[in-house]
Order: C-alpha cells, then structure tokens, then sequence
C-alpha cells in the first residue's frame, strides 16, 4: 500500500510539473541591504580622539536585475549592484565603493 501511495503521489507531482506554463519569460528584482566586517581599508582619526573606520565588507548595498527564462528548465539571472562604505570630516573623507555585475544561468 505503501508503495502504491508513494507511486500515485509521484505521477500526481509529475503532472503537475509539466503543467507549468511560462506566462512572462521576464521578471525583475531589487537588492537593498547594509552588512556588517570585513577588513579595515582605512581609518580618520578626529580632533577629539574618536575615529571612524571604512571596512571592505561594511556598508550600504543598492542593486536589481533581471530574470530570463528562456525554457522551462533554464534561465539566466543578471544582477548589477554598488556597496558603498564612508567616512567623513571637515578637511577629507575616506569612501570606499565596489560595482558588481553577476550572470548566473540556472538550469
């Protein structure tokens, strides 16, 4: 009986996985975050002894992207993001930013 279940239940998901229908080949995505370490890049000490650091992996993320299925069992995934990290006094600044681009194709 077990096994009997477990066979239905098979060809039930089967059927529904080929069922599927790809309405829209493109959908679209946003990225925002702020993380947390990496390494220590630079550092502004001020008149009053208080410092501000600007780390590699700290700092604000903005991104999007798209999705495109091209069937439907593969598609391509393309991102575009910045990270950017700052710190700021009356005579300088330090900032640090990166631009990311990201293809990731998944079958």
């Amino acid at each position: 009986m077990k096994k009997f279940s477990l066979a239905v239940l098979a060809a039930l998901s089967t059927t529904a996985y080929a069922s599927e229908d790809i309405t829209n080949p493109l959908s679209f995505s946003a990225t925002a975050g702020y993380t947390f370490g990496g390494d220590t890049l630079g550092t502004l000490v001020y008149e009053d002894d208080s410092d501000n650091s600007v780390k590699a992996g700290s700092g604000l993320i903005l991104g999007g992207g798209f999705n495109y299925a091209l069937s439907q069992t593969f598609d391509i995934r393309l991102n575009a993001s910045i990270h950017l990290d700052s710190a700021d006094a009356e005579n300088g600044d330090l900032t640090f930013s990166r631009f990311a681009w990201e293809a990731i194709p998944y079958y």
